[in-house]
């Protein structure tokens, strides 16, 4: 299976502090890696230290572009002198072909009787993200606070979604609770961890949500399908 590497598993992967200047003057962003342009002031004094610096596609092109192959990856890891995060790149690849094989298998299953209700009722069980979501989405609509629902707006829908679940409104805050565990915030991007739950149990097969971590991105794909399903009013 084919592993597509973006710029949130590289932050991930490699426990980014601070993207815009890392690992000894290189600088990341959602293109990819860049290497930092030099100061005049270096204090090299050797051909060897002015070669360690020098990027293999200059300082105007990325050093790698996302999305990437772990492939790539590794090559870009040994070139900075990162090789302390193979092992955790190759985890990040089990685990997200683990959960790609794991969501193409269930897909391809015919659906239980109870699965078969709910389709004919308003469609497939949702999973916790979606359902966190769509939610805080209704909620907002709802209130005619409809502004941090628009394109461009996910890190604000983002920074509300994680007030709600510690908000005073219990019904609300533990609605949410239950189905995201945490929103971290990091220079600008936003891991989104949900919990792990029992979606149903049938002849003692018990079939959970396992918890799984959703990026920025993750979330704004909802927000557009839920655009289409909820319009925004003009």
């Amino acid at each position: 299976m084919n592993i597509e590497l973006t710029y949130h598993d590289f932050i991930l992967i490699c426990d980014i502090g601070n993207p815009q200047n890392f690992a000894w003057g290189l600088r990341a962003d959602e293109l990819g890696v860049w290497a930092q342009t030099p100061p005049d002031r270096l204090g090299i004094a050797t051909k060897e230290d002015i070669l360690a610096i020098r990027p293999p596609l200059g300082f105007h092109k990325p050093i790698i572009t996302f999305p990437c192959s772990p492939k790539v990856f590794i090559s870009f890891l040994k070139y900075a002198g990162m090789e302390e995060y193979i092992e955790e790149l190759d985890k990040h690849v089990l685990r997200v072909t683990a959960e790609k094989e794991s969501f193409e298998a269930l897909s391809r299953e015919e659906p239980s009787e109870t699965e078969q209700l709910s389709a004919s009722i308003g469609g497939r069980p949702k999973g916790p993200l979606y359902e966190a979501v769509e939610f805080a989405y209704k909620k907002f609509h709802d209130e005619g606070n409809t502004e941090i629902l628009r394109p461009g707006k996910v890190a604000e829908f983002l920074d509300r979604l994680k007030d709600l679940a510690v908000g005073e409104n219990r019904k609300i805050s533990d609605y949410i609770a239950e189905r995201i565990e945490i929103v971290k915030k990091r220079n600008g991007s936003f891991t989104i961890t949900t919990q792990e739950r029992v979606v149903k149990e049938v002849k003692g097969r018990v079939i959970m949500d396992k918890k799984t971590t959703y990026t920025t991105d993750d979330v704004s794909k909802l927000l557009t399908a839920l655009r289409k399903k909820f319009p925004l009013p003009t």
